[in-house]
């Protein structure tokens, strides 16, 4: 088996003649739009392959599989997916040693209050 930084690459999926359908509408499609949520592959099926009414069920025991087989079998692109509620996180970079003092020289505070007692 090969590795793929993702995950492992699977050989012996062999996908049916539905499931082959459904990739190649959605390869399709993300030629025309780039990078798709898993929401919008599901909306596209459903409109295109008469795919059960938009439900969780659907969504969740079609779609979700499908695509996760698919790229881990390379037959879809890993970075074809994106997805946008997840926040990223981006750590905070600087070029040198200097910088990152000086940015923290900038931002850097003492907590005044501390030590000072709550009075009610």
């Amino acid at each position: 088996m090969k590795r793929h930084p993702r995950g492992t690459i699977i050989n012996h999926w062999k996908p049916d003649s539905n499931a082959l359908e459904r990739l190649d509408i959605l390869k399709a499609q993300l030629k025309v739009e780039g990078k798709m949520t898993l929401r919008r592959c599901h909306y596209i099926l459903v409109s295109q392959t008469g795919l059960a009414k938009v439900s969780p069920k659907s969504y969740k025991s079609v779609v979700v599989p499908l695509l996760k087989k698919a790229r881990e079998a390379g037959l879809f692109p890993w970075d074809g997916i994106i997805d946008e509620t997840r926040p990223l996180y981006q750590p905070e970079t600087y070029g040198s040693f200097d910088q990152a003092l000086e940015a923290l020289y900038e931002r850097f505070t003492l907590d005044v209050r501390k030590n000072i007692p709550l009075v009610c």
